[in-house]
């Protein structure tokens, strides 16, 4: 489940970050997968909150074989 909440808009040149918090970690029946529950908090240069929200997600516990981890590269190609 997602939840979100849009407080405040946000404006064209505004800079903006994400605060990004695990608070729940669960087992499943699968045992390569588990739950995640995280919350998000989108802020902006003076720290006012934007929005907020939160979403429970089923993740691997292990990297995909195919996955990519790490630093992703920036493109300006309007197709991303």
């Amino acid at each position: 489940g997602v939840t979100w909440d849009f407080r405040v808009p946000m404006r064209p040149g505004d800079t903006i970050r994400a605060l990004i918090e695990v608070v729940e970690t669960r087992d499943v029946k699968q045992p390569d997968h588990g739950l995640v529950g995280l919350t998000f908090i989108i802020v902006d240069e003076t720290g006012k909150t934007l929005q907020e929200g939160s979403a429970r997600l089923l993740m691997r516990r292990k990297q995909h074989e195919k996955a990519r981890w790490g630093p992703v590269e920036s493109t300006d190609s309007p197709d991303r």
